[in-house]
């Protein structure tokens, strides 16, 4: 391997790295606690190759080649949603788990109910939590018809705007969703 290749191959992996972290603070600051669960908890190895030093992440929570998402298959609003991304999804590229049904899922990802309840919460490819707005935009980039939404939204720096609309919205779910049946992270 030449050494510009690996030159681009370590910047590659540190900004994969800083995404990673800066989702993780990101999502610290939406759930305004400390979190239920390590989103990332990683640590970095030095290797020499070469006489060049790489950088690699290790991550301790589950790494898949799917992107998976937890959703509310209690929610009507929510199940109708991701039943109509499901019919998009034909090759299979996204992992749904419904965290009313699959509760010890949840448990091997270290996300808690009352977390998982009260945001969208998706696991990339990458293995960087997305929660919110950016949790949408990442299954609509896994979606043949919604890539170009994701992208668009990602080039005009529109998920934060889309992330202060979705914060209220997710409160009135819970709160409404918690009042018309049981909330199923009282269980």
């Amino acid at each position: 391997m030449r050494r510009s290749q690996q030159s681009r191959d370590f910047q590659i992996q540190v900004r994969r790295i800083t995404r990673c972290d800066t989702q993780t603070r990101r999502l610290q600051r939406a759930h305004h606690e400390p979190l239920a669960f390590t989103p990332l908890r990683h640590y970095f190895e030095h290797n020499v190759v070469n006489n060049m030093v790489t950088l690699e992440r290790s991550v301790c929570v589950i790494q898949s080649n799917k992107t998976t998402v937890f959703y509310d298959g209690g929610c009507r609003l929510c199940r109708r949603e991701i039943d109509h991304y499901r019919r998009i999804d034909q090759s299979g590229r996204i992992r749904w788990l419904d965290i009313t049904r699959e509760r010890e899922a949840l448990a091997t990802y270290g996300l808690s109910v009352h977390a998982s309840m009260a945001r969208l919460h998706v696991y990339d490819r990458d293995g960087c939590w997305q929660t919110g707005a950016y949790g949408f935009a990442a299954i609509w980039a896994e979606l043949p018809r919604y890539r170009w939404l994701a992208r668009a939204l990602r080039r005009a720096r529109l998920l934060p705007a889309l992330e202060i609309v979705y914060i209220p919205f997710a409160r009135w779910r819970l709160k409404r969703r918690c009042t018309v049946s049981p909330c199923p992270s009282s269980l």
